[in-house]
This record gives structure tokens, sequence and C-alpha cells, in this order.
């Protein structure tokens, strides 16, 4: 098969809404994901209302510049497909943008030729190694459109703005040359691990490569002159600038330019294919049994420098185009059983949830091996940079359910091996495996930060680790860290029935005592504990846990319904109060039955008549909502208009123009104005519809082959 049959011109268009003057699908969203892998390689198009590729530079996700362009020339025409025009470049037209889960794709005319250029994020949870690996590709294709053959040329550069906020760091770079690609390497001159500096990591390398190809130059030097020369010339010089210097100083630029030759309307035979990435061989400081591990990426497994790891990412391309491809189709297949609103916003989401995660294991790990570890940046909010907060992991349970369970284990471990070996002082479970991304080095503090969360975090962990038994069929955890999953139970026993006054995960606002929606995640995490206990033998105790849920939902029952009988309150103490109660999907995810089936009837009633322009409130207090709350507060009803009704008016918000950052998920449910909440992995909460049994690992790939393989007939595929 050939690859460029994956990324050609005349892609199909979902029915989108008109941007500017090009067509979009399946909708416009606030940013557009172009590289998007990892906490640090993380670059959007910051989009509004409607930005061409050419429009704008590309951004990190915290809106510092990462400086990447490409240029096209036509029959000695230049013309800026990416980034403002440089020099003399003509502005073309953009005709159309489409996003999947895995990939966006622009369709750009340039006089009589159209480029498509396809970025593409890999998302393969088969493939550890593919998993783990921090980069992206950029395809680019050509063909002409009126029929006769034209000579093109494409340039594409970055600058070493890619490494750091701060432009007076000084960086330093190399070029490397293997069997198959040629690759430029940036980093800081002074290299930080573990450091970070306005949300980037002071460590690292930059990887920016091509597979080569005849007619390949490159070039290092200020960016100015080698964007000059390809204006005017249409190729590089290899002049190699040597470093360090500072990035601002002369703005050092990499660049690559490929002369295509004669161009017609069949296309390129193969794509130009770049890959761009910021990689490190350590990436997270653990503490175990008292002692500071460094952690490596899952990928050195295989690949022991970072520079063989690139080698196989880039010769790889089409095992990971079509793996890719076939992820695409089998999320757009299942979300579509909801409707087309909620596969659009299932695909913005996936690759903003997969760039916060890191998977690692121990320094020197080779081959197979058990100690694999899930890490994961917490973007924005008032604990900006936490890493693994249990409360998150629990928003993101519906994707690690969806994608591999293996995924959640290993997310949640780092926090149950760090607690059990009693280095936490208190009877709750800790928020979050550290405060600072990337040092998993514990909280030593009774109360976490300024957050306290003592119930949320103790019943996000039992509930987390009951589902990945149920759905993976490996009890170790449970059998493991039996004493210490006990001992936060017994903690919820005294507290959650009556909680006092704290933070829940999902209020991002002042603590609150007696809130109904964490008392029922807490009684439902007791129900967990009595599974647990019965799969584990522990008979005593599974009674006992299961009587006390039982116990304490009548209980719950009484104090947190109005006295109408009409919804759920938000406290037990203010009977006017309400929300909207997306902690009831617990119940309905572990299939416990603790939950009255009246509860759920009362709560859809509600809902009918509080749909606000953007969405459900959150709850009676303030304006805003969360989008991947409502997502859960909707996916447990049975009144399918009703979700769909919903869905669409969070759709509504991620399409309305309003903002410029990667999907924020916290807003003004009437006016969509956005509270500082952007480019969170909470979004994998969106997938609460698309339940376990459709995991995308191999076994049950199989069962789903033959709609996967009509799925992908539109997209080439063979």
């Amino acid at each position: 098969m050939r690859v460029a049959a994956l990324f050609s011109s005349s892609f199909a268009l979902a029915s989108g809404v008109l941007a500017a003057s090009w067509k979009t699908g399946p909708f416009n969203p606030p940013a557009i994901p172009l590289a998007v892998s990892s906490p640090y390689t993380s670059t959007w198009l910051n989009n509004g209302n409607g930005t061409a590729l050419f429009g704008d530079w590309p951004h990190f996700w915290t809106g510092a510049v990462t400086a990447w362009l490409s240029m096209v020339n036509v029959d000695g025409t230049t013309y800026a497909t990416m980034a403002p025009p440089s020099g003399s470049a003509t502005v073309p037209k953009q005709l159309s943008m489409k996003f999947t889960s895995t990939s966006t794709v622009f369709v750009i005319r340039c006089g009589p030729v159209d480029f498509t250029y396809t970025f593409l994020s890999p998302i393969d949870t088969d493939d550890l190694v593919r998993f783990s690996l921090p980069f992206s590709y950029l395809y680019i294709t050509a063909a002409s459109n009126d029929g006769k053959a034209h000579k093109v040329k494409v340039y594409s550069d970055i600058t070493a703005e890619w490494l750091a906020t701060d432009s007076n760091e000084k960086v330093s770079w190399s070029t490397s040359e293997g069997p198959h690609t040629m690759g430029h390497e940036i980093q800081l001159a002074d290299q930080r691990p573990f450091q970070e500096t306005s949300q980037r990591i002071l460590h690292g390398t930059v990887f920016f490569s091509i597979l080569k190809r005849d007619n390949l130059t490159y070039r290092i030097g200020p960016s100015g002159d080698l964007r000059d020369e390809f204006v005017s010339r249409g190729t590089l010089t290899p002049l190699l600038e040597t470093g360090p210097r500072a990035i601002k100083d002369r703005w050092p630029t990499f660049a690559f330019a490929v002369d295509l030759g004669s161009v017609g309307a069949q296309g390129l035979a193969e794509p130009v294919v770049f890959g761009i990435g910021h990689a490190r061989d350590k990436l997270v400081q653990f503490n175990t049994k008292g002692q500071i591990q460094e952690r490596v990426p899952y990928f050195m497994t295989r690949y022991t420098s970072l520079r063989d790891a690139v080698s196989f990412f880039m010769t790889d391309h089409e095992n990971a185009a079509r793996a890719a491809a076939l992820v695409d189709a089998q999320i757009e297949a299942h979300a579509k059983k909801v409707s087309d609103n909620y596969a659009a916003l299932v695909a913005l989401s996936m690759r903003q949830a997969f760039a916060a995660m890191e998977l690692t294991v121990p320094s020197g790990t080779t081959g197979d091996t058990d100690d694999v570890l899930l890490f994961v940046r917490q973007n924005s909010a008032g604990y900006d940079g936490a890493i693994n907060g249990v409360d998150v992991l629990y928003a993101m349970w519906p994707l690690f359910s969806y994608v591999n369970p293996r995924l959640l284990k290993a997310a949640i471990e780092p926090t149950l091996r760090y607690a059990a070996e009693d280095v936490y002082p208190s009877n709750f479970c800790l928020r979050s495996a550290g405060p600072h991304y990337p040092n998993a080095t514990g909280q030593a503090a009774g109360v976490d930060m300024d957050h306290p969360m003592p119930v949320e975090a103790s019943a996000d962990i039992l509930i987390l680790t009951l589902s990945h038994a149920q759905l993976s069929g490996d009890g170790s955890l449970l059998t493991t860290y039996y004493a210490q999953l006990d001992k936060w139970a017994t903690y919820l026993q005294d507290t959650t029935l009556t909680p006092t006054k704290q933070e829940q995960g999902e209020t991002f606002a002042d603590s609150v005592a007696k809130m109904s929606n964490l008392a029922v995640k807490g009684i439902i995490a007791i129900a967990a504990m009595g599974e647990i206990a019965k799969m584990t033998n522990h008979t005593q105790d599974a009674d006992k846990y299961s009587n006390m849920a039982h116990n304490y939902i009548a209980q719950w029952k009484s104090l947190a319904m109005s006295k109408d009988g009409k919804h759920l309150t938000f406290t037990y103490d203010n009977d006017n109060s309400y929300m909207i109660g997306f902690n009831l999907l617990a119940d309905k995810l572990l299939k416990l039955g603790i939950v009255p089936d009246d509860v759920y009837v009362t709560q859809q009633s509600w809902y009918e008549a509080k749909v606000s322009p953007y969405g459900l409130k959150a709850d009676s207090r303030y304006g805003w909502t969360v989008s991947n709350w409502e997502i859960w507060a909707i996916a447990y009803m049975k009144d399918a208009t009703l979700q769909r009704t919903v869905i669409d008016h969070i759709v509504a918000y991620y399409s309305s123009g309003i903002g410029t950052v990667p999907m924020a998920n916290y807003y003004e449910a009437d006016t969509g104005k956005v509270h500082q909440f952007q480019a969170r992995p909470d979004v994998a909460g969106h997938l609460a519809f698309v339940r376990p049994s459709f995991h995308l690992h191999s076994a049950v790939r199989v069962t789903h082959l033959v709609q996967i393989a009509l799925q992908c007939v539109h997209r080439g595929l063979t």
C-alpha cells in the first residue's frame, strides 16, 4: 500500500460550518491540534472564528509561539502555506480543514496546485513502544487542479522557540543523517532535568526530521536568511551555523527544502514526510521505597537512544498511519451510535487527552517488563502542573476503560505504591503523586497543597482500582494493595455520609461541607470496596462494606433529595440548591446497583428544564459548567433525545468561535466565557458514552474488524 493514498487531497468532508471561506469538518474548534503528542510536544493553531494554516504562528498550549513555517514554490511563485507570509511570498487560498481523533488535514490551493497538509499524532495502544513516542508527523502531498504538470518545491522550518518561552535561553544544535532520515536536533545549552519554567521542561531535545528523498537540501541559520533564500531560489545552501546562542539572537532556524520536480493531476507517488517532537531520556522522578527513581520513556526498552527512536518513528510512518486510520474509524463508528456531534466532540478530545501522558519504565530497563507506570500532567487550573491528580485520573476513567485498561493500571499504581510504603502520613488518599510535573515525589503534608480533597481522592482511587480489575481480569492491584485500599475505605466509612468542608475535584470553587455529589461518590466507593473484598476472598469485609453502602445510600437519598422530591440538592442544608449529579454514573459503570433507579429518573426530569445555550450548569451556585461532567451526567439517562440535545449545546460552545485556546472544559453555560482551563486531559471524560466493551486493543478489534474495515474504505486503506 502506498501511504500517499491515506493523505490524498480528495478526502470526504464531514458536514461543517463555514469558517471564513473554507469548509470545516466536523466543525471549527477554538484551537486546532497540529503536533500534539506529549506534555511538551503540544503545538496548536489558535483558531477562534477561523484562522487559516497560514494565518498565524503555531502556539504551545499556554499561548507561547512555537514557530513552524512552511512555503511552497509552484512554477517559480512562492506561497506561504503555514505561518504568516515571509518576505514576498504570496498568500494562497485555504479550501478546507478537517480533524479526526488522530489527525488534522488542511487543503490549500496555491495557484494551479493543491497541497494537503496532514498533521498526524498516532494513537496506538496496541503497541506501547509506538504509543510512548512523543513525536508527530507532517505529511505534505500535492496535485495539480488544472490537469497540467507543474514544477513544485516544498520548504519547512522551525525555530528554537520550540524549546522555551524565555527567548533569552541559549540553545545548541546539530544535524544528523541516517540511512533513511535527515534530522535537526536542538536543545537548551543549560540542561536542567526535571525542572519546568512557564510550563516548559528545561531538559531534552527537539527533533525536526525528514524522510530522505531526492533533491533534498537543508540549512541552519537566521530565520530571515533561510526563508529569503527559498523565496528567491527555491532551494537551500547547506550552510550550518554553530551555536550556542540565545533563541532571540538572530532566531536560529532549522530548515529543509525539497524539489519535487513535475507534479500532475495524479499527485505525488509518496508524500513528503516530516517528524517533529520534544523528547527526553529522563522523564519522571518517582519516590519509591524512600528513594528517588528516575523513570525513562517506555520506548527505551527497545531503543536505547533518542536518535534511534526518531529513526524508528520516521521509518515506521506507514504502519503508524495505518494504525491511526483504524483508530479513527473505530472511534467514529462507536461514537456515531450516539450522534454525529458526539463523534465530533470525542474526536477533538482524543489528542488533547493523550498528549498529557508519558509512559515510563525504570532507567536501564530493556525488553518486556511489568514495571510500567503512566504519568499525567495536569494543565492549567489552580494546581497547574500537578502529576497524576487522582481526581483527574477519575475524570479520564472513560478513556482508559475504552482504549486499554493496562493504561488505567499504569496510571493509578504510582499513588498506590507510594501510599503503601507509609510515606504519606494521613489515613486518606493523597490528591496527587506530586505538585509539580515531572516530579512524582509524593506529598509529605497531611493535606495536599491548598486544596484538601480527602473524600474525593480516597473514593476515586477505590473506584478506579476496582474498575481496572473488572475490565482486565487482573486482580494484582487488589491483592497487592488490599491493606491500603481497606484503610481508605475505613476513612470513608467515618467521613463520606456527611462530608466536612472540603473540595471535590469538579467544583473548582471554595471548600464546601455536606456536598451530596461528593457524598454519593464516597458511598459508591464503599460499595466498590465490598466488591474488592469479595474478589479477594475477604468475606467479612465484603459483607461489612456492602451492608454499609446500602445503609448509607438510603440515608443519603433522604438527605440529598429536595423536599418536593424533584431534584438532588448541591448541599444537604440548602433545599433550593441543585447539582447535575455526574458521580451517579460510577454506580452504573461498576455495575454495583447501589443507587435506586428513581434517583436517576428524577435527575433526568430535572435536567430537561435546565439546558442553557452551552450545556447544563454544574450546580446552582454559579453559571459555569464543565463539559466532561455534563457528558457523565447525561450518560446514565434513558432519554436519547435529551442526551443529544445536551451534546449539541456542548458542541455549539466549542464551535461558537468563543476563545482561541485548546479545548477549555470549564466555562459559563450561558455566555461561553472561559475560566482559565485549557488543554486539560479531563476532556477524556467526554468518552463516557463509548463503553469499555469496545477497547482499542487487538482482541476486540478482531470482533469489530468487518465494521471497521468498511469505515476505512474511503480512507484508502487496503
